[in-house]
């Protein structure tokens, strides 16, 4: 199995698919479970998966293996994106 800090050089290389949906199988479901314990929302969870994953293919050129793996980067995107999220239901609470 190719390594994951791999195919993320060819989707930012070659914006190869193939290599791009072996990152999501491998890394989706890890992902989905902590964005579910971090939102408690499986609707947001699903939708911060894919804002997740979108940002995955726009940026891995940005991917630096010396500074995290593979794992950790993606899951600093979900962290991010579900800040985000947490941060508009609360300003949506109050202005309600």
């Amino acid at each position: 199995t190719e390594p994951i800090a791999e195919l993320l050089a060819r989707v930012a290389r070659d914006r190869d698919r193939p290599a791009f949906a072996a990152v999501y199988d491998r890394l989706a479901p890890r992902v989905y479970g902590f964005l579910l314990k971090l939102l408690g929302n499986r609707t947001e969870a699903d939708d911060v998966l894919q804002e997740t994953f979108l940002q995955v293919w726009n940026q891995a050129a940005r991917f630096d293996p010396a500074r995290a793996g593979p794992d950790g980067w993606v899951l600093m995107i979900a962290r991010s994106r579900a800040a985000d999220r947490l941060r508009r239901r609360v300003a949506a609470k109050v202005q309600s």
